[in-house]
């Protein structure tokens, strides 16, 4: 993750940069994403302070850029992993179909050596 350009080693609430962030929210563990109020609330904390702090000292004309690129960047990644997980699940499935193939082949083989084992007891 890159830092944000003039986050410093300790953020405007004392915490250094060492130390444990624990976003203060009111989420809670049956809340889901479907409710815009709590979509809110996790992104209004999820930036630890010195990036929250660093963000709101930029000047619009910074910030109004840095957030397109963001954004664009954002859209590309999200474009990529969508495409990587349908070629991974198509991956998947013909890896599932060789092993059916497999093990149905395997299953006549042994069917065959049972049959010479029981020619040769007789």
């Amino acid at each position: 993750m890159t830092p944000v350009q003039g986050s410093s080693s300790k953020d405007f609430e004392g915490l250094s940069k060492d130390e444990v962030y624990v976003p203060d929210w009111s989420v809670k563990g049956g809340d889901s994403f479907k409710d815009p109020n709590v979509c809110a609330n996790v992104l209004a904390h999820f930036a630890p302070p010195g990036v929250r702090g660093a963000i709101s000292e930029m000047e619009n004309d910074h910030f109004i850029s840095r957030l397109m690129l963001s954004s664009c960047n954002l859209s590309a990644l999200v474009a990529e992993g969508v495409t990587r997980f349908q070629k991974g699940m198509q991956e998947y499935e013909e890896f599932s179909k060789k092993k059916e193939k497999m093990k149905s082949s395997m299953a006549m083989m042994k069917k065959e050596i049972d049959g010479f084992s029981k020619k040769e007891e007789a």
